[in-house]
């Protein structure tokens, strides 16, 4: 699970086919609607935003499917899901022009970005940003990833990016 979420790509083989969300990390389908997005260590996708991701560009990226069970283990969770494995990485992160309230500064260079609804940092990122894959890790920046404007559009016109929180990031052109 760490590895997924600093950013290192995994096959297929390294996930489990099902998987049982602890309640505390996950809302009961039954209770409210299934986010688009969420992680209980993993980082799953549902149906519809996997849809929209897939027809991007991945770079080293997969969706696999998983069977998601409510937590008590007998209920099969409606929708499909899909685990996000992505190890695309980018060096475009550019502390110095950064809200420097919003991150903090944690061992061997690399940044946590602190994210509040409402007040979210100010980060931003070199043009580098804008190449390559439309979903990444920043190589400096801990526990979060990043997608292209065009990704966020596309998620946007599907309604589906609420569940996202994302945050703009301006790109500084050279």
């Amino acid at each position: 699970m760490r590895q997924t979420t600093v950013g290192w790509f995994l096959p297929q083989d390294r996930f489990p086919a099902d998987n049982y969300p602890r309640p505390q990390h996950y809302p009961p389908a039954h209770e409210q609607r299934v986010p688009q997005i969420f992680s209980n260590g993993f980082i799953f996708l549902a149906g519809e935003s996997a849809d929209v991701v897939r027809s991007f560009d991945m770079g080293e990226g997969a969706l696999y499917p998983v069977r998601l069970w409510h937590p008590d283990r007998k209920t099969l969770m409606p929708g499909a899901f899909f685990y996000l494995s992505q190890g695309n990485k980018k060096d475009a992160f550019l502390q110095e022009r950064s809200d420097k309230e919003g991150i903090d500064a944690m061992s061997q260079g690399r940044w946590l970005v602190r994210i509040v609804r409402d007040r979210p940092p100010l980060l931003f990122f070199s043009e580098s940003a804008l190449h390559g894959p439309d979903i990444w890790w920043d190589k400096s920046i801990y526990i979060h990833f990043f997608i292209s404007d065009r990704l966020k559009r596309a998620l946007d016109q599907r309604r589906l990016s609420r569940d996202w929180l994302l945050v703009r990031c301006p790109v500084v052109l050279d």
